[in-house]
């Protein structure tokens, strides 16, 4: 209970520094931090919660081999999915945030200042998701208070970097005009709220550094020094999927350049058509990249849709039957 109400109070502190900033920047973290929670809730968090149980028998029978590859098969099935949304969110992020929040008061301004923030929130989705499963395999092993204090001190180290990098942020640099340029507000005045924005995601991975030194630390104490071997993280398979992530966020950025000069974006339909048709050419191409090259959870996804298409068949073509008889 006390390391789930860390996140709430840090952001208290969050919503506070971001208080002392010019009007709109409360609304304008928030909206940003709720969009890109959206991948973390619904596959990190979720990918946790079922590989939970699993982990746990595990260390009840002391399997150090399947506890590993079932913690490997999880990490590896959250980041297969998140790698590509953290780049099409970057890619996408002006379209995302005009679809879902660019009505009313909401100008223009506002909507850059928070397609901005999700842009440098997107470099630690990853992060984000990888921590719930990080914290389950502590919980597997029976240890609840390193966790917490990992968690507790990650917190503060956030909220202090927030406030560096907004005072940094708030007066004239060479890194405030970097950051402007590459997120692309460089002729807006006030850009201190995305100072918030880069303590989530330094934070973030820090907190993802000391769980993952921690955790595996934790596991050789528990299962002994013959983990040693077990303790390899797949990195093969990782930077893979994070370079084909990339190529197909080349081909949405692709897809996005050429919708610019075929559909008008003055009204909703036309950015949410521009959005979508970027990603469909941009997921399109990460599963094909790692379908030749036969990665395992592609293949998996290609099966599982190829049963429930036989399924549907099936079902079609019975109910078809009926309808003769």
């Amino acid at each position: 209970v006390i390391a789930a109400s860390i996140n709430n109070l840090t952001a208290v502190f969050l919503v506070a520094i971001s208080s002392t900033l010019v009007a709109g920047s409360i609304a304008v973290y928030q909206f940003a931090n709720n969009l890109g929670g959206l991948p973390i809730g619904i596959f990190g968090v979720s990918f946790a919660i079922a590989a939970f149980p699993s982990l746990s028998e595990n260390f009840i029978k002391k399997d150090a081999k399947a506890f590993f590859e079932n913690f490997y098969a999880s990490a590896r099935s959250i980041l297969f999915y998140i790698f590509p949304i953290s780049v099409f969110f970057y890619v996408l992020r002006a379209q995302i945030v005009r679809v879902t929040l660019g009505a009313g008061k909401f100008d223009w301004s506002d909507t850059r200042l928070t397609a901005a923030s999700l842009g440098i929130m997107t470099i630690a989705i990853f992060a984000h998701s990888l921590i719930p499963i990080l914290i389950r395999f502590f919980y597997a092993l029976g240890n609840t208070k390193r966790p917490l204090l990992i968690n507790l001190f990650t917190a503060v180290l956030t909220v202090a970097l927030a406030l560096v990098f907004v005072n940094i942020l708030n007066t004239p640099s060479d890194f405030t005009n970097f950051l402007s340029r590459v997120m692309r507000v460089g002729d807006l005045k006030e850009v201190a709220v995305l100072g918030i924005a880069l303590a989530i995601s330094v934070g973030a991975l820090a907190d993802l550094f000391f769980l993952t030194v921690g955790a595996f630390g934790e596991a050789e104490l528990k299962f002994g020094r013959d983990v040693k071997k077990l303790k390899i993280w797949p990195w093969r398979d990782t930077f893979f999927m994070f370079g084909s992530s990339l190529a197909a966020g080349a081909a949405a950025y692709g897809a996005l350049r050429l919708a610019n000069k075929v559909v008008a974006l003055d009204t909703l339909p036309s950015v949410l058509l521009q959005g979508t048709f970027a990603f469909f050419i941009g997921s399109m191409a990460y599963l094909l990249i790692l379908y030749l090259f036969k990665n395992k959870e592609t293949l998996e996804l290609v099966g599982i849709i190829k049963q429930r298409a036989g399924i549907l068949k099936v079902f079609l073509g019975e109910t078809g039957r009926e309808g003769i008889k």
